[in-house]
C-alpha cells in the first residue's frame, strides 16, 4: 500500500480558506506556513489589481520571490449552456497564464444537470483553455446539480480531452453518493486537485451554509479523511493537495496562524 503521502505531488493552500486576505499576505504567509503552492480566487486578485497597486507580472514575482507556483484558478460556473458567469472565462485564462498557473477549476453553473449536454460543454471548455496551454478540473459540488463523483467523471470521461480532469473535493464527497466504487472509476491521471477538510457524520439541512462557514481542519471530524486519501493513494493519484474550509475566526486572526493550523492538520492526515 503506498504511503498516504504518496498523493500530494504539492501542498497546496486553498484560496477559499483565507477568501478576504490581500495577495500579498496571502503569499507571504503560504510560503512561511511551508506550503509550496497555492490557488486563486477572481476577488483576491482583482482587489490586488484594483487596490494593492499590484500587476499581474508583480504577482508573478511575488510568488516566485516566496518559492510558491499558482496551481488552480477557482473555479469558473459559466460553461453550461444558459449560465451566466460571474467572472469572464477570458479573465480566468488570463490570469492563470500570467501568473503561470496550470488548471482552471470548473463547476456547474446551475440549473438541471443534463450530462449529454454538460459533456459537450466541457470538451468546449477544454478546447478554450488547451488554446492557453491550461487544463481543466471539473469540480462536484454537494449542493450543486453537478453534485457526485459518478456524474462528474462521466462528463470528464466522455469529453475525452486530454486536457480535462477533475477536482476531488472530500466534504463534497461525503455529502453527494459517498460512492467509493465511483471514485475508484476516475483515472488517477485525471485527479488534477484534492481538497481535505473534515466534517460530522450526520450533514446538516443546509450544505451550502456548511460548506461556506463551517467545514473542520482534517482529521477532526467524522469524514475518515484518511480512508479517503488511503483510497486515492491505492489508485496511484498525485496531485495537488490542500485543505479546503473557512471558519468565520479566520479572518480575525493572523494569516499565518491559520496557515500553519491548517498545514499541520493537512500533515497529520497525510501521515508527513
Amino acid at each position: 500500500m503506498p504511503p498516504l503521502s504518496s498523493i500530494a505531488e504539492r501542498l497546496t493552500f486553498m484560496a477559499g480558506c483565507l477568501p478576504r486576505t490581500p495577495f500579498r499576505e496571502l503569499v507571504e504567509a503560504a510560503a512561511q506556513a511551508g506550503f509550496d503552492s497555492m490557488t486563486l480566487w477572481p476577488n483576491v486578485w482583482r482587489h490586488a489589481l484594483a487596490k494593492e497597486g499590484l500587476t499581474l507580472a508583480d504577482m508573478r514575482a511575488m510568488l516566485e520571490h516566496n518559492g510558491l507556483v499558482l496551481t488552480d484558478v477557482d473555479s469558473y460556473d459559466g460553461w453550461t449552456p444558459g449560465a451566466a458567469p460571474k467572472v469572464p472565462v477570458e479573465e480566468f485564462f488570463e490570469v492563470c497564464t500570467a501568473l503561470g498557473g496550470s488548471t482552471l477549476i470548473a463547476v456547474h453553473g446551475g440549473g438541471p444537470l443534463d450530462v449529454n449536454r454538460e459533456t459537450e460543454a466541457f470538451g468546449r471548455l477544454c478546447d478554450d483553455a488547451a488554446r492557453h496551454g491550461l487544463r481543466v478540473a471539473l469540480e462536484f459540488v454537494g449542493f450543486l446539480p453537478l453534485c457526485d463523483v459518478a456524474s462528474a467523471w462521466k462528463i470528464v470521461a466522455g469529453a475525452g480531452r486530454p486536457n480535462g480532469g477533475i477536482t476531488l473535493d472530500v466534504a463534497h464527497h461525503m455529502r453527494s453518493t459517498r460512492d467509493d466504487a465511483a471514485l475508484r472509476a476516475v483515472d488517477p491521471a485525471k485527479a488534477y486537485t484534492v481538497q481535505l477538510c473534515d466534517g460530522p457524520d450526520r450533514a446538516p439541512a443546509d450544505l451550502t451554509d456548511e460548506a461556506r462557514y463551517h467545514r473542520a481542519l482534517p482529521g477532526t471530524g467524522d469524514f475518515n479523511v484518511r480512508g479517503f486519501v488511503r483510497t486515492l493513494a491505492a489508485m496511484g493519484v498525485r496531485a495537488s493537495v490542500g485543505p479546503e474550509l473557512y471558519q468565520s475566526s479566520f479572518q480575525s486572526r493572523p494569516p499565518l496562524d491559520v496557515m500553519r493550523e491548517l498545514m499541520s492538520a493537512t500533515r497529520k492526515v497525510l501521515e508527513l
